[in-house]
This record gives C-alpha cells, structure tokens and sequence, in this order.
C-alpha cells in the first residue's frame, strides 16, 4: 500500500515507479497465470515500468523487469526481445537476464539463438545456480525442437496398409500448476528474474 501510493503520488518519479513495478512483478511470480489476479497484477506492473523505463531509460534493472512482464504477458515478445538486449548492453555482468532473453527467443521458436546464449552461460558462468537454469532451459529448447519438427513419412509401399490400432486411452492430466498429492502450487513457466541489489562496480 505505500509503495502504492507513493508511485500513485509520483507519477514522474522513475525509480519510485520502478520500486512499484517491481513490487507487483514479485506478486506476479506468486500467482496462478490466467487467473484475474495474475492479468490485473501483470497489467499494473506493466504500466508501472514502462512509465519508470521512459523517465529512466538508461537504467538496466528497470530494462530487464518491462522485459520480463512483456515476456510473461506475451503480446508483444519483440519489445521484450528489444528492452532485455538493451538491459543486457547497459549491464552485460547481470546474467540473470541472459537466462530471461533466452526465454523470449525459446518462446518465439528462435532455437538457436536461444541456444547460443545458453551454451555460453552453461560455458562461462562462475554461478552454480546459473549453469543449472542454463541446463534446465537447454533440455527445454531441445524438446521445443523435437515438437516443432514434422514427423517423417512413412515410405510408401505397395501392400494394402494393416489396419490400424485403436489409440490407447490417455493417462489421467494433471494440470501443470500440481503435482499429484501436494495441492496447487504457482506454475513456473518462466524464468522469474532475480531482485538481488546491484553490487558495487555494476550499472544499475
């Protein structure tokens, strides 16, 4: 409520509307996608830093936090492709927005440059928790890969095709916010980016 009223009485403050979007995106990585309170919470995080990101366009943080609410909303991937690159350039040490700029080119079918900037994470990073996220998002473009390439045909042959099998009955789905016996949980589809302060010798 504080950081709400003060952005809701410093409209041209950037950093005070900065503080709130990131506020609210830290809300957004504890809801349910597609529930009314993570579109309404999304929505006003979005509002928030594209007003701080246009009173302070040279700070990184707020760069690769609009990046990171374009890429969760995903209606406009080439703004969140355009605001990471431009993060990344102004702060090229903060890797956790590597990882978020990989996401956007996963989720735009972009394999290979996802897979550029995943293998040099996994390559160069000195950050145990880095390399992994980097590994884990490497099996993801692979599967990604495997799905969007058609199946092979069958060749052709002259003998009457055999009958076919009637499919087998589909397992039981469990909705990808659970997991069987533990309840609801927040889905992770996306890399939520790490709010860590900046270090001494970083570009915000």
């Amino acid at each position: 409520p504080l950081l709400e009223k003060a952005a809701a009485e410093g409209p041209d403050d950037g950093l005070v509307q900065g503080a709130y979007g990131s506020a609210l995106i830290h809300q957004v990585s504890q809801l349910q996608p597609g529930t009314e309170a993570f579109s309404a919470t999304l929505k006003r995080a979005r509002t928030a830093l594209a007003r701080a990101v246009e009173l302070e366009p040279n700070v990184a943080r707020l760069l690769a936090l609009l990046g990171f609410a374009e890429l969760a909303a995903g209606e406009d991937l080439k703004r969140a492709e355009s605001l990471l690159i431009r993060s990344i350039n102004l702060a090229p040490s903060r890797e956790e927005n590597r990882l978020v700029l990989a996401q956007v080119f996963l989720r735009q079918a972009e394999f290979t440059r996802a897979t550029d900037i995943l293998g040099t994470l996994l390559a160069n990073s000195t950050q145990a928790g880095i390399k992994q996220q980097a590994r884990d998002m490497l099996g993801q473009v692979a599967n990604a890969k495997t799905t969007a390439e058609p199946a092979p045909r069958p060749p052709a042959s002259s003998s009457p095709a055999a009958p076919a099998s009637p499919p087998p009955a589909p397992p039981a789905a469990t909705p990808p916010s659970e997991t069987p016996g533990t309840g609801a949980r927040p889905r992770r589809d996306i890399f939520i980016p790490a709010l860590r302060p900046v270090a001494a010798g970083e570009t915000r």
